[in-house]
């Protein structure tokens, strides 16, 4: 029986999220079917770009959070 394997699967692949069984189908997938090697070769760079990826608030957000902060230090104090 052949599977049909989707890209829900190559990520649970990616992340380790396979049950048993479906990992030996998926290797074994894999080394039969170009394609989704393919594919998962193109997720596997997408996930490492991922991880590399630095991610910071914008200016704004930071204002934002501290005007808050001061704010509701001045109403703690107040009450």
């Amino acid at each position: 029986m052949k599977h049909q394997f989707t890209t829900h699967h190559l990520i649970g692949y990616i992340y380790n999220e396979l049950s048993y069984m479906e990992l030996i189908a998926m290797e074994k997938a894999l080394k039969e079917d170009a394609a989704l090697a393919a594919k998962l070769a193109i997720l596997k760079e997408s996930h490492k770009a991922l991880e590399e990826l630095q991610l910071e608030p914008s200016k704004l957000s930071i204002q934002n959070i501290l005007n808050y902060s001061k704010s509701s230090r001045y109403e703690a104090n107040v009450m």
